[in-house]
């Protein structure tokens, strides 16, 4: 359930608020390892009157800044297979 919440003075302001269980479901992670990554402060949240609450766009960015990037003229080969010179 995602929660809708203002925050700051401006009215266009709209701080997108998850549950454990929403970034479980968004990420493919179980709600225990999420659970696990807060008490490290792996990943970005909020703890508002004891709820531990994330920020969608904060969880976005989080994401994006996991991604792993491809080698460049990384090819496939077979296991053991020589290289051609």
């Amino acid at each position: 359930m995602v929660k809708h919440h203002q925050f700051g003075g401006s009215m266009d302001t709209k701080l997108q608020l998850l549950r454990v269980a929403d970034v479980a479901r968004l990420t493919g992670l179980k709600e225990k390892t999420i659970r696990v990554y807060c008490s490290r402060r792996t990943i970005p949240y909020v703890k508002l009157n004891g709820a531990v609450l994330f920020d969608l766009a904060e969880i976005i960015k989080w994401i994006n800044k996991s991604k792993v990037k491809p080698l460049r003229n990384n090819t496939l080969k077979e296991p053991g297979a020589q290289d051609e010179q």
